[in-house]
């Protein structure tokens, strides 16, 4: 995080003040519904308080009643919601009509594929290559 002009900065900064009060806001906004982030925060980055900078955050215990999983926020917040399996991951996929909704699944004979045809818009589905 720095520098857009740097090449080794992979996140920059947000377009203008007025966005990265919206970003930190809907991240305080799921602190208080009760998601956990895991890293990040509304903070405003440590060395970076010159800027239009937000830190990037990871939500945790996070389900569908919540705005941070109904809305994009346009920047650095990645939303994680659990399922159970194919048919919650569907329930919960149609319950995001404001977002294009990505499944990952970990590689085993047991792997969740659900069939894209099953959802509504432009969702993805992607094998987790970590493991």
């Amino acid at each position: 995080m720095g520098d857009p002009n740097d090449p080794d900065t992979f996140i920059g900064p947000m377009t203008c003040p007025g966005r990265r009060e919206r970003v930190r806001t809907c991240i305080q906004l799921g602190i208080e519904e009760g998601a956990r982030p895991v890293t990040g925060g509304p903070q405003i980055p440590e060395g970076l308080e010159k800027g239009n900078y937000v830190t990037p955050t990871v939500f945790v215990d996070v389900d569908n009643s919540m705005r941070i999983a109904r809305e994009e926020i346009f920047g650095p917040v990645l939303v994680v919601i659990a399922y159970d399996d194919q048919d919650d991951a569907v329930r919960i996929v149609q319950l995001c009509w404001r977002c294009v909704p990505i499944l990952w699944w970990i590689p085993s004979r047991r792997a969740i594929r659900p069939p894209l045809s099953r959802y509504p818009g432009e969702p993805g589905a992607c094998e987790h290559p970590w493991y």
